[in-house]
């Protein structure tokens, strides 16, 4: 049973989010307005997720062991961009649990990307910069799902 109202309003959060890659940023931000954040600054929560074992806060994704460092180095941009992220434990049961969320991750951010792309005017440099994130965002999901796809194929599946 938790008795730390940080500790259980962020699992709560976890729980009830669709997403299982939860930005920091909203996290902390729901617990600023709802005032339980008096003692903690955005450093200081961070920091208690990070050591908390009921959480995992990815800042990145060089850690999975099945991407090639390629895959794993373009991750890190979008992470930058969008991390880090607080990840619920009981929710990443195996390797390919976690390929599969940031598989759907990845496809939630391509459709987010382009959708603002297109609601853009043309000749727009905005519009640019969308396009080459786009670009980079659809690349890293082909090479995840392609790993995904030799991840099963070798039998990694819900053994690690």
């Amino acid at each position: 049973m938790i008795t730390d109202p940080i500790t259980a309003r962020v699992e709560h959060l976890l729980i009830e989010s669709a997403e299982v890659f939860v930005p920091f940023e909203q996290i902390y931000d729901t617990l600023q307005r709802e005032g339980l954040l008096a003692h903690f600054d955005a450093a200081s929560l961070l920091d208690f997720l990070r050591s908390n074992w009921h959480f995992q806060v990815l800042g990145g994704f060089s850690h999975l062991a099945y991407l090639d460092a390629e895959t794993a180095i373009g991750l890190e941009l979008l992470s930058a961009m969008t991390g880090p992220w607080v990840v619920l434990r009981s929710r990443l049961v195996s390797p390919l649990a976690t390929m599969g969320e940031l598989l759907r991750h990845l496809q939630q951010m391509n459709h987010a990307i382009e959708s603002a792309w297109r609601q853009l005017g043309t000749a727009s440099e905005a519009q640019d910069d969308l396009l080459g994130l786009l670009m980079l965002s659809d690349a890293l999901e082909r090479k995840v799902r392609s790993a995904l796809a030799e991840a099963l194929q070798k039998g990694l599946g819900e053994t690690a």
